[in-house]
C-alpha cells in the first residue's frame, strides 16, 4: 500500500515538475503568465482611466463632416491603454488558439466584476472626516453608473471575443504567412463590435447623434491606428514568444 502511495506521489511530483508554470520549456510557456496578467491589467487600468473625458489637441478651431465633429478628437483617457488589450487578444490567440484566449478573455471580465463590485462597496463606506480623498471625490472619480459598466462589459466581451475568433478564422485562409492581415483585419472586426456596442449601449438617448458618431466613428479611427502604428512591435512579440 505503501508503495503504492509512493509511486502515486512521485507521479504527481512528475507530473508538477514537467508543467509550464514550475519548468517551462521556451519563451511560449515562461511569458504566458506575463502576458494574459498584462491583458487582464490593462483592460482594468483602462476602464479607471475612461471616466475622462479629453480633447486633443485643444483649440477652438473645429472642424466638422456633416454631424461628426473629425478635429479636435474627442476621446476618453483610455484610448491611451485600451488598443493594447486588443494587441495583446492578438498575442493570446496567435501564439495560445481561441480556447486559452477565451479563458482570459473572461478572467479579465470576472476581474473587472469584481473591482465594479468592491469599489462600489468601498463608495457606500464613510471617510473619516480629515481623510484627503472625500466620499463626493472617492465617488465622482472611480464610482460606477450601472450603464456604463453595462456597456463596458458588454463592449469588451463581444469586442474581444470576436477579435480572438476573427483572428484564428483568417489564420485558417492564411496558414502561418500574413500576419499583418490577422492582426488588423481581427482588430478592424473586433474594434468594431466593442466600439458599436460600448457606445450604443452607454450613450444612445442621452447624447445628440452628431456626437454619438463622433464617439464611435472617430474613436474606432483612432484604435485601429494604434494597432498600425503598434505592427512591427507586435510582430517582435510574437516572434519571440514563438521560440
Amino acid at each position: 500500500m505503501n508503495n503504492f502511495s509512493n509511486k502515486k506521489a512521485n507521479k504527481i511530483d512528475g507530473d508538477l515538475n514537467s508543467d509550464y508554470i514550475v519548468n517551462p520549456k521556451n519563451n511560449r510557456q515562461k511569458y504566458f503568465p506575463v502576458v494574459a496578467g498584462l491583458f487582464c491589467g490593462f483592460y482594468i487600468i483602462s476602464n479607471i482611466l475612461a471616466v475622462k473625458s479629453i480633447t486633443i489637441p485643444r483649440t477652438s478651431n473645429i472642424i466638422m463632416l456633416g454631424p461628426v465633429q473629425i478635429f479636435p478628437f474627442v476621446l476618453d483617457a483610455a484610448f491611451i491603454l485600451f488598443p493594447f488589450t486588443y494587441i495583446l487578444d492578438d498575442v493570446l490567440s496567435e501564439i495560445y488558439g481561441f480556447k486559452v484566449a477565451r479563458k482570459v478573455i473572461f478572467t479579465g471580465f470576472a476581474l473587472e466584476l469584481i473591482a465594479v463590485i468592491f469599489i462600489t462597496i468601498a463608495t457606500f463606506i464613510p471617510a473619516t472626516p480629515d481623510a484627503p480623498v472625500t466620499d463626493e471625490m472617492f465617488a465622482t472619480v472611480l464610482g460606477y453608473v450601472p450603464r456604463i459598466v453595462c456597456a463596458s462589459l458588454s463592449g469588451y466581451l463581444m469586442g474581444e471575443l470576436i477579435n480572438a475568433w476573427s483572428l484564428i478564422a483568417i489564420r485558417k485562409h492564411t496558414g502561418e504567412k500574413k500576419l499583418w492581415v490577422r492582426l488588423i483585419g481581427s482588430t478592424v472586426f473586433g474594434e468594431a463590435a466593442d466600439t458599436i456596442t460600448f457606445c450604443t449601449v452607454a450613450f444612445i438617448g442621452t447624447i445628440s447623434f452628431g456626437e454619438f458618431l463622433n464617439y464611435t466613428i472617430v474613436g474606432y479611427i483612432i484604435k485601429i491606428l494604434v494597432e498600425v502604428v503598434m505592427l512591427p512591435i507586435t510582430y517582435k512579440v510574437v516572434k519571440f514568444l514563438k521560440k
